[in-house]
């Protein structure tokens, strides 16, 4: 899979983008959109396909209604998720092209990620799965963190669920997805205080923040989360996942890690995860300047095109069982967003990893299907 810009169009391309207010939802619909079917459910909001009544282009559009009163925090968090979406316009970050408000409704319409997530395509490839293909992955995902902190931006949930890919094709490219919990920081002064994110991806002054060991934490919370993806990328499961997310929490917060015995991964590939995945946000790699990560030697030097190992198993088989077992515990109410945006519910273990049901896996965007909507509602205004 290549990943690459791409060319971005859409309804406000070149306008600077501004809450259109509505006298109803009905104008929407009737104005602006079609209405296609629910193809994802987030913590807050529902997904819909909608295709542009003057340019026929379709789009994600995040809807939040305004009139349930558990309702009211999430708000604030999508009108934050629009003032963010706004200011970063990038290949590699889902574009929000519109927002629309109406006294019941709020609207945000975005790229549409046809691809799925990235883990996802990764282990369900045919073809050897080499260091040279995730890098090429890393250094895209860093490249577009770079650009959010240019900007003033902290995403502070990556995790691969929010790693999209834009279509099915091949020559697909990567989406930094979901901005839900992003922020604005002042350069000066970096400081941030909730508590948010997701369990199992938490950086450890998150959790330690949580416990009151210290009181704020900075955007380096995202370089542990591109560190952590880094991992998983190249070894294919999440080295501080435990029973419980009591005692995964704990596994982050004393940073017990290590990697596998019999692994082909360059020694340069692991010594960039360290820094990133240190203990230390202080001490933490930046993402950019001159002893960053983007600068480190492994992003230029040669390395093998062997398939990815771990002992007798290669890493797409050790990531289709690791993305199964996400897909219980989501299912068990184990895996969810700290504090704001909870779902979680009480610690759970989750089923045996060789019991793992693909057929029930669920996911809270099928944006991958809508795809094949399009394509059938195109071929049907052809014939």
């Amino acid at each position: 899979m290549v990943v690459k810009a791409a060319k971005m169009a859409g309804p406000h391309s070149q306008k600077a983008l501004e809450l259109i207010k509505l006298d109803s939802d009905d104008d929407f619909w009737k104005k602006h959109y079609e209405k296609g079917e629910t193809i994802g459910r987030g913590h807050f909001a529902k997904v819909k396909l909608v295709r542009h009544k003057d340019t026929a282009e379709f789009f994600a559009a995040k809807i939040l209604d305004k009139r349930l009163e558990e309702h009211e925090d999430d708000y604030e968090s999508m009108i934050r998720e629009f003032e963010v979406l706004k200011t970063l316009n990038h290949p590699n970050i889902v574009r929000l092209f519109e927002a629309f408000e109406s006294d019941i409704s709020l609207i945000l319409v975005c790229q549409l990620a046809t691809g799925g997530e990235l883990m996802h395509r990764i282990a369900e490839q045919n073809d050897v799965y080499t260091e040279l293909e995730a890098r090429k992955h890393i250094q895209t995902i860093l490249e577009a963190l770079a650009f959010m902190h240019e900007k003033g931006v902290v995403h502070r949930d990556l995790k691969p669920e929010n790693i999209l890919l834009s279509d099915k094709s091949d020559d697909a490219h990567i989406l930094v997805a979901d901005f839900g919990l992003g922020r604005f920081i002042d350069k000066q002064s970096d400081a941030m205080e909730t508590v948010c994110g997701t369990h199992h991806y938490l950086a450890p002054e998150l959790v330690q923040c949580d416990r009151g060991e210290v009181s704020a934490y900075t955007k380096a919370v995202d370089v542990w989360g591109v560190g952590l993806i880094a991992y998983i990328m190249l070894f294919g499961f999440n080295p501080f996942l435990r029973e419980s997310n009591m005692q995964t929490h704990e596994a982050i917060v004393t940073c017990k890690y290590s990697f596998p015995k019999d692994e082909n991964v360059s020694k340069s590939a692991k010594e960039v995860i360290k820094k990133m995945l240190t203990k230390d946000p202080a001490k933490r790699i930046p993402i950019s300047g001159p002893n960053g990560a983007l600068e480190n030697v492994w992003f230029s030097e040669e390395i093998s095109k062997d398939g990815l190992s771990v002992g007798k198993s290669d890493v797409r088989s050790v990531m289709k069982e690791f993305n199964a077992r996400r897909a219980v515990m989501k299912l068990t109410g184990m895996r969810g967003r700290a504090r704001r945006g909870s779902d979680a519910g009480p610690d759970a273990a989750p089923p045996p990893e060789n019991k793992s049901p693909a057929a029930k896996k669920p996911t809270r965007r099928r944006s991958s299907n809508a795809q094949d909507t399009i394509a059938a509602i195109q071929k049907a205004e052809i014939s």
